[in-house]
């Protein structure tokens, strides 16, 4: 025998709680999950790529604050690559790729996250 526990009201409507519609809705959400995570990409998004110029570059973004934890990976290598950094950070405004290498021209894709 299935055990139905009420639900807390909502204004002007009540659900009543079952553990099927629990688990129906649980397994949307595990269902959307396999495809991956997606985060928009453009002008002040929180992900892009930047192409440096003699092993550095200047990003444009106002999302970036001083607690961003920005994460960089080389998608194309270009010129003779190095290690990536980020040297700079102007909140609201942009952030500084540098490599150890002055010839490095790699595509360099970055995420920023903010800490909770």
């Amino acid at each position: 025998m299935a055990t139905e526990l009420p639900a807390p009201p909502l204004p002007g409507k009540e659900i009543p709680f079952s553990w099927f519609n629990w688990f129906k809705i649980l397994h949307k959400i595990i269902t959307s999950m396999r495809s991956g995570l997606s985060i928009r990409e453009g002008a002040n998004a929180k992900q892009g790529v930047a192409v440096l110029v003699a092993g550095t570059v200047v990003v444009a973004n106002t999302s970036v604050t001083t607690n961003s934890r920005i994460f960089l990976t080389t998608q194309i290598p270009g010129g003779t690559p190095g290690f990536l950094s980020i040297s700079a950070r102007t909140a609201g405004t942009s952030f500084t790729i540098l490599s150890s290498s002055g010839t490095d021209t790699s595509t360099v894709a970055y995420e920023i996250f903010e800490p909770l």
